[in-house]
């Protein structure tokens, strides 16, 4: 491990000048390598800089950055892979680099193209966000395929975060994958005592409350769960625009939810650890949803929380498996599980004893491990 070098290629959200952390994060933070560097792309048009940065010890070192002109997606993209292609150019004589981690098709893309030039490049295709539909434009998302499909076919290794993307590809690619889910760090996440908790609060997880979460669905097994806990809450962590707000006064539950906006993630799991009851509803109509792999969900059962969730993603039904939590189809649905881990001691605690069990198999550091102690990385 010592005499490797790695680069992690990645698109940020970023929310007041500040990075949301994702889990290629953890995936460094399990590495003994020599050297580590990373090229940070932002999602949002309001950051308009991509950085190169350094790992020392457990902070980053900005080494160059550089602006993104046109800000505006498809044109950005352009940007992007100029940058990519220009810094791993550089990066490869001075560092040689051994492997390039690149996070989503368009960073891959970057380097199926550059391999034409630099042939001794060792990409792995981090597939985290594969969707049949990704975008609503018809040729966004015909672009994204064929980028996709490229990527696929010209990559050294794939790396898929969902058994069911992983089933999928297995089938066009079987040497090519390794299955690391979108798990956290076991010790990285606090665990309280039940008896230490309010065992009325509920929380629920979204970096924004876009159309891919059923939010409305959430308040309605709300106000049903109101009738019988009056002092229920919902913390609520995700970036709530107005409507989302109107909506939580429209249903009378303005004493029922509490936003907490942009959370850093520390401050994220420490209200997930002191929390009762994880929640999850997706909606059914976006594709990448149903392919992907729920971090909140493993975050949760990692705090020792018992889940309410809907069956979109696949890791819904690995956390139905370890009888970790419990999939859902309806809000009324959803409001009698949750009555019923509220209701009934022993019924929370064997199913927070699953969760745990099933959070513990699935730590990050110990499936980085299995990965280096079998050279697959």
């Amino acid at each position: 491990m010592e005499n490797k070098k790695y680069l992690f290629v990645t698109h940020r959200t970023y929310d007041k000048g500040r990075a949301k952390l994702a889990g290629i994060d953890q995936i460094i933070s399990c590495l003994d390598a020599s050297r580590i560097f990373l090229i940070e792309h932002p999602f949002e048009s309001d950051y308009y800089y991509s950085f190169l940065k350094y790992k020392f010890n457990s902070d980053y070192q900005e080494l160059k950055k550089i602006v993104l002109w046109p800000r505006v997606a498809p044109w950005r993209w352009l940007t992007e892979i100029f940058c990519n292609c220009l810094w791993v150019s550089q990066l490869k004589k001075t560092e040689n680099i051994t492997i390039i981690f690149a996070v989503d098709a368009l960073n891959a893309f970057s380097f199926v193209l550059l391999k034409l030039f630099i042939r001794d490049l060792k990409i792995y295709f981090f597939s985290a966000d594969y969707s049949d539909r990704r975008f609503k434009n018809y040729f966004f998302n015909l672009f994204y395929n064929f980028i996709y499909n490229l990527s696929l076919k010209f990559s050294d290794k794939i790396i898929t975060v969902s058994r069911r993307t992983r089933e999928f590809l297995e089938s066009r690619h079987p040497r090519k994958i390794i299955f690391l889910p979108n798990s956290p760090l076991f010790n990285g996440v606090s665990k309280l005592e039940p008896s230490a908790k309010n065992k009325y609060s509920l929380v629920f997880c979204a970096g924004r409350l876009t159309e891919r979460v059923n939010f409305e669905g959430i308040l309605q097994a709300l106000i049903i769960l109101k009738n019988f806990f009056p002092d229920i809450v919902l913390n609520l962590i995700g970036k709530a625009n107005e409507k989302v707000a109107a909506s939580i006064q429209d249903n009378g539950l303005l004493h029922n939810v509490k936003i907490y906006d942009f959370l850093s993630h520390d401050q994220t799991v420490k209200i997930i650890s002191e929390s009762y009851i994880g929640i999850s509803f997706y909606s059914s109509e976006i594709s990448h949803v149903f392919w992907g792999d729920s971090l909140k969900i493993r975050e949760y059962a990692a705090a020792g929380l018992p889940t309410v969730c809907d069956g979109i993603t696949s890791t819904a039904d690995e956390m139905a498996e370890y009888r970790a939590g419990f999939i859902v189809r309806s809000p009324e649905e959803m409001a009698e599980k949750i009555k019923k881990l509220i209701n009934e001691r022993f019924f929370y605690n064997e199913t927070r004893k699953s969760a745990l069990r099933w959070a513990e198999e699935k730590d990050k550091s110990r499936l980085v491990k299995q990965l280096i102690d079998n050279e697959q990385i």
